[in-house]
């Protein structure tokens, strides 16, 4: 026979399962364990609530908790806290067994430490994003018009799976390619869509 809170904590992944998120926390509220400690996390941060996330996970014991604490600390724009999670977090990862799990676990870990290292730096040259929003509407408004160009099939030594991010100034999207020659070689057109 399942325990009861093993029992709320299956309802809980079924109600995220099926979108409804505040119904899976009124779930958890009474539940005790790292798996819903870190859900709990999870659906907050799904919710756009990162500071209540990062109240919970601040409790969290697990390397996925631990991960999740610094993505909550990232989207609340904490990222010198961020930072040092991601660090605590790496000491954490040789902890993991699973040889898949510690490549996935690895993998999120450094795209997010990377996040928060670019978004560092950019805070420090930019300001905030009340700064930046000051700065882009001071400029002057320049009309570009674009080159017209023939479309182009990818060359097929680009990866078309890409990631991006965004923060209050930019968008980066990264791509894979297969050799320096394709990146040094690759041309980027952007229209109004």
């Amino acid at each position: 026979m399942e325990s009861a809170d093993s029992q709320h904590l299956q309802r809980a992944l079924y109600l995220s399962a099926m979108g409804s998120p505040n119904a899976a926390l009124a779930t958890l509220a009474h539940v005790v364990s790292p798996t819903a400690t870190s859900l709990r996390g999870q659906l907050l941060l799904s919710l756009g609530r990162p500071q209540q996330a990062v109240d919970v996970l601040e409790q969290a014991d697990d390397v996925y908790g631990r991960l999740l604490l610094a993505k909550a600390l990232f989207s609340n724009q904490e990222n010198e806290r961020a930072l040092i999670e991601l660090q605590k977090l790496k000491e954490l990862l040789p902890t993991v067994s699973d040889e898949i799990e510690l490549q996935d676990l690895t993998r999120s870990t450094e795209l997010l430490a990377r996040k928060v290292q670019l978004e560092l730096t950019n805070s420090s040259r930019l300001g905030n994003i009340n700064d930046a929003a000051y700065l882009s509407s001071a400029k002057p408004k320049v009309e570009l018009k674009p080159e017209p160009t023939p479309p182009k099939s990818a060359p097929a030594a680009i990866d078309k799976k890409y990631d991006w991010y965004q923060n209050a100034t930019h968008i980066f999207v990264s791509y894979k390619v297969s050799s320096p020659e394709v990146s040094r070689d690759a041309k980027v057109a952007f229209s109004e869509n």
